[in-house]
């Protein structure tokens, strides 16, 4: 659904909201899952960065991610790659448990939808 292509072209990205390309303070992630969202049938990003997860726990996470169409895959050691994102979704900030979901896209694309996602995921959005 937010992945649509758009027919004309953009000067940014398009969940640029005008307030900066401040990303949202985190920990360092111990790994992340890559998998496809089934509502928007669109690849996602998951960091593990709350002082709680262990990597056992993160692969068992990794199994079946919230909203995704099967198990991801989990990659120890790293965090999601930042190289062209339309936003993230930072959960649980400062709980032992807390991740960030990181919506990969770009010029082009739509953010329709992400907020609100990110809303029912109980985050908080950060355009890029």
């Amino acid at each position: 659904m937010h992945r649509i292509l758009m027919a004309l072209p953009l000067l940014a990205l398009a969940c640029d909201d005008g307030a900066g390309d401040e990303s949202p303070p985190g920990d360092t992630a111990i790994a992340h899952c890559v998998y496809v969202n089934a509502f928007s049938d669109a690849d996602e990003c998951k960091e593990y960065v709350g002082e709680e997860w262990t990597l056992d726990s993160a692969a068992e996470d990794c199994t079946s991610p919230l909203a995704a169409v099967g198990p991801g895959t989990l990659v120890e050691g790293e965090g999601c790659d930042r190289s062209s994102i339309l936003g993230e979704c930072v959960i649980d900030q400062g709980d032992g448990l807390a991740s960030t979901l990181v919506f990969p896209g770009g010029y082009g694309d739509s953010c329709d939808g992400l907020e609100l996602g990110c809303s029912f995921a109980q985050g908080t959005f950060v355009p890029s």
